[in-house]
């Protein structure tokens, strides 16, 4: 049994040796194809080229000569020659510069007088009229007219002065509803206002005797402060005189 096991083992791991040989097997190359005509071939294309047109010279062909070397600016191109130069456009031009070449005339005489000339000339020449120098500012477009900004500013005081006038209307029924309050009732709301008044600081005086103060006694002690504060304020009013109430 382990024989036959084995035998199997072997066939197996044959098969996967081949396989893997098969995957991997790679192919021969192919000879290069070579004529068999090759050395009978005419070489005619050698003889129309030139002698050194592809890899030059052959070796000791040719000596340099140790007289001629590269002179400097031999190889860059010359100037173009010089021609005449036109305009296109009609435009009149001046008269050329005389040429270097030409020679003036020598000789030349002339008859004519010319401090008389100039004489002449000056009596008959008319004033130029002088600018005026002084600007005159009635002679501008917008003399006479208010300035933009004038009216922006009118227009902004007309409309404040217009919210004016309705916050006013808006308040005379409030002032209308408010009634004044008369002596009697007066005196006897400030009467009454002093006497809490003094009510409260009794108790605000006895409050400050203890020497160990709880939370509830500084709350309290606060408390009658504010109140004793309002109270003086609202006192303050009554003593002045009129009083309107709504």
């Amino acid at each position: 049994m382990n024989d036959t096991i084995n035998k199997l083992e072997l066939i197996d791991t044959i098969n996967e040796h081949r396989a893997y040989d098969r995957i991997n097997d790679t192919p021969e190359k192919k000879k290069y194809y070579k004529s068999i005509y090759h050395e009978k071939t005419v070489r005619e294309h050698f003889d129309h080229a030139g002698n050194h047109s592809t890899l030059g010279l052959k070796d000791g062909a040719f000596k340099p000569d140790a007289t001629q070397w590269t002179i400097k600016r031999s190889g860059d191109p010359g100037l173009a020659d010089p021609r005449e130069w036109h305009y296109q456009d009609p435009l009149p031009r001046r008269e050329p510069v005389p040429a270097q070449s030409d020679k003036p005339v020598y000789g030349l005489k002339s008859n004519a007088d010319f401090i008389k000339a100039n004489v002449r000339r000056a009596t008959l020449m008319v004033p130029k009229a002088n600018k005026r120098l002084e600007v005159d500012w009635t002679e501008r477009k917008e003399f006479g007219n208010n300035p933009a900004y004038l009216k922006t500013v009118q227009s902004q005081i007309s409309e404040e002065q217009q919210s004016l006038r309705e916050f006013e209307q808006s308040r005379r029924p409030q002032r209308q509803k408010a009634l004044k309050l008369s002596e009697y009732e007066r005196e006897e709301l400030l009467q009454g206002l002093k006497q809490n008044w003094k009510d409260l600081n009794a108790e605000y005086i006895s409050t400050t005797k203890s020497i160990v103060e709880t939370f509830g006694q500084k709350d309290r002690k606060m408390w009658l402060e504010r109140r004793m504060a309002e109270i003086e304020s609202d006192i303050i009013i009554l003593e002045k005189g009129d009083v309107y109430v709504k």
